[in-house]
């Protein structure tokens, strides 16, 4: 055995994981706000159900005397977590948009003019 980790805690962390985050897809899925908001958290909770698979791969299964995959996994792993922090900058972002798009209150309606007489 030249893992990280045992495969049973791997694979049991990962289990809990999984229901976490199906929980929160489904709880996510009732939830009411701005859709550009729902649709980034969605996409950031799929991502992390790709990801925790792939963690309990290289912690319990990947082993060091099979360089390759254990290379491949543990290159993957970090590429996909730079993404989810990525989504969240985004979330972030659009959190302030939508902030100081409360803040101001409503504009003007879009077809009329603002021009002078």
């Amino acid at each position: 055995m030249n893992t990280i980790v045992p495969f049973w805690l791997a694979a049991g962390v990962a289990t809990v994981s999984m229901v976490v985050l199906a929980a929160h897809l489904l709880a996510l899925n009732r939830a009411v706000m701005e859709p550009r908001r729902k649709r980034i958290r969605l996409a950031t909770s799929l991502l992390m159900m790709v990801i925790v698979p792939l963690l309990a791969y290289g912690f319990g299964v990947a082993r060091t005397a099979e360089p390759r995959a254990f290379v491949y996994v543990w290159t993957v792993i970090p590429a996909l977590l730079l993404m989810v922090i990525v989504l969240a900058v985004l979330d972030m972002l659009n959190t302030l948009a939508i902030s100081r798009r409360q803040r101001r209150g409503p504009g003007p309606p879009a077809n009329t003019r603002t021009e002078a007489p």
